[in-house]
């Protein structure tokens, strides 16, 4: 192999790595894009979510604070107390969910002698 071979061969290769460096730094630069506009994406996301939820808790609570007694029509009335009766079980099923401890357990927290002292013999009434 000639030295004038050898050189231009370096060159190519010099160029080659040049551009093959170029180009990783630009996929960087939109990996890094994309990585904030996913960012930027998710906290859109999450406001419309929330807009969303304050909506629909505005539109229950309307519901719920209705007089159903003054609603003249039997058919709507009874409509209004079956939307009121969904808005109550979902309400008590996400406070079941948001609090795992039941009744029970929370009434035993504070009274756990109830029976009274197992050790004395108490006639029943």
């Amino acid at each position: 192999m000639g030295v004038k071979k050898a050189k231009q061969q370096k060159k190519n290769k010099d160029k080659e790595n040049a551009h093959v460096s170029e180009v990783k730094e630009q996929n960087s630069m939109v990996l890094e894009i994309l990585q904030k506009s996913n960012l930027h994406r998710q906290e859109f996301l999450q406001l419309e979510r929330e807009k969303l939820a304050f909506k629909r808790m505005a539109r229950e609570e309307k519901i719920m604070n209705m007089d159903s007694n003054a609603i003249s029509d039997p058919a709507q009335r009874s409509y209004y107390q079956l939307k009121k009766d969904e808005i109550l079980h979902k309400r008590t099923m996400e406070f079941q969910k948001s609090n795992p401890q039941s009744s029970s357990n929370i009434f035993s927290q504070y009274f756990s002698d109830i029976g009274g002292d197992r050790n004395v013999d108490i006639p029943p009434y």
